[in-house]
């Protein structure tokens, strides 16, 4: 593999997700899958480690609870008997 090759090599990374979510900086890349790991959602990314940083705005959501203007849903998980939801919004939204 040539320094190019690895330059541009892909790899996945993992992120925690904090609630009740909010801006998480990554590596440009495509979000995979969320799961625990043990008791922390994690985010798995596939990612170019040396692109440029981007900000991706990350919302958790409980079964039952109001929410406005999210865009992209990520996934589900369970923790401590509640069922959260995690969603991605691309860029606010105007009143």
């Amino acid at each position: 593999m040539t320094i190019d090759d690895q330059l541009q090599a892909e790899t996945i990374w993992t992120f925690p997700v904090l609630f009740p979510g909010g801006p998480l900086e990554l590596p440009k890349g495509a979000i995979l899958t969320l799961q625990l790991e043990g008791a922390i959602p994690m985010l798995w990314a596939q990612i170019n480690p040396t692109a440029p940083r981007e900000v991706r705005n990350i919302f958790v959501v409980a079964t039952g609870h109001k929410f406005v203007n999210l865009d992209n849903y990520i996934g589900t998980f369970q923790l401590e008997g509640v069922v959260w939801h995690v969603f991605e919004q691309d860029a606010p939204h105007g009143n």
